[in-house]
């Protein structure tokens, strides 16, 4: 084979990979908001009848809503600050166990981990304000008035 022709092979593979690599990260996002969604949601039906407390103490459904929020980001923050070296240590583990069949050294720039910063919170973001808009809906006679 002739050197273009191994180009043009490794080209085309490159963009299959690139394809692959975008239809894994927006089915994780979807993954992500889903999951993100449920736990918010479970967390929020566990602590029904705090956040109607904090209502009938007089706190207003935004503030309610940011205090929520506020816990959600922090939790990313915590997220992230394990996920990404974990997430650097099990790349470099399967690099290292693929050598045999390719060999490519690990590399993750710092574009990578900023857009993946920014998507962590961009997702735990839309989630959280999701989760939040539930706060209108609290009915704080009938939350309060049954024993658990």
């Amino acid at each position: 084979q002739s050197k273009q022709a191994i180009m043009d092979s490794f080209d085309s593979f490159l963009e299959i990979m690139n394809s692959m690599i975008f239809v894994l990260v927006g089915g994780a996002l979807v993954l992500g908001i889903v999951v993100l969604y449920n736990l918010g949601v479970m967390s929020y039906t566990e602590r029904y009848r705090e956040m109607a407390t904090l209502k009938v103490v007089g706190f207003k459904d935004g503030k309610i809503g940011r205090l929520l929020i506020g816990q959600n980001m922090w939790l990313s923050l915590l997220g992230i600050i394990v996920g990404l070296p974990l997430g650097a240590f099990t790349l470099d583990y399967l690099l290292k166990k693929m050598a045999s069949e390719y060999e490519m050294r690990m590399y993750i720039g710092p574009v990578t981990y900023i857009v993946s910063i920014a998507l962590t919170f961009g997702v735990s973001l839309l989630v959280s304000l999701m989760v939040a808009r539930k706060n209108k809906k609290i009915d704080m006679v009938e939350a309060l008035k049954g024993a658990e």
